[in-house]
């Protein structure tokens, strides 16, 4: 005579084998759920750097505020407002660093963190060391070539950085 199998054994036997399938999936559903959650942080911090090294409407109005000021500048073609204008210059290309983020105690500083991301910055550190001495010498006279000069290199630099 053949036994028939209980309802009770028949359930634990389903139930092993559903658990046995769950147990040997399992690794896997948690690989998968890491590498999601991964994505998901990933793509969280991209936007996060990048929304850091763009400038935001307000940073940019300021530098292109700043920026007019330094034209109004150099168009009034004497030597003293040049002068000025080389000054302000440096003033707004720090001002456009900070405004990305980028470290430093000064300007000097945060150039040279600023130069790994945009090499043709190096071009603008003959303008800084100019106004540098302008800002310490005020006595050294500036040749309109040489402000110009520096005028350019500062605005080279703000169209690198995306600010003008």
């Amino acid at each position: 005579m053949a036994t028939t199998p209980s309802l009770d054994n028949l359930d634990v036997e389903i139930w092993s084998q559903l658990n046995a399938g769950l147990m040997s999936a399992l690794p896997s559903i948690l690989l998968g759920l890491f590498f999601v959650v991964c994505a998901f942080v990933a793509v969280w911090l991209g936007k996060r750097i990048i929304r850091k090294m763009q400038f935001g409407d307000q940073a940019r109005q300021r530098v292109l505020r700043a920026w007019a000021e330094v034209e109004t500048y150099v168009a009034s073609g004497d030597d003293v407002h040049l002068r000025m204008a080389v000054i302000q210059a440096d003033a707004v290309l720090d001002m456009a660093l900070q405004a990305k983020s980028f470290s430093g105690r000064t300007l000097n500083d945060r150039l040279n963190f600023a130069i790994h991301k945009y090499r043709n910055l190096k071009k603008v550190r003959w303008a800084h060391g100019l106004r540098n001495t302008l800002a310490h010498e005020p006595l050294k006279p500036l040749s309109r070539r040489d402000g110009i000069g520096a005028i350019g290199s500062f605005r080279s630099a703000l169209k690198e950085l995306g600010a003008l």
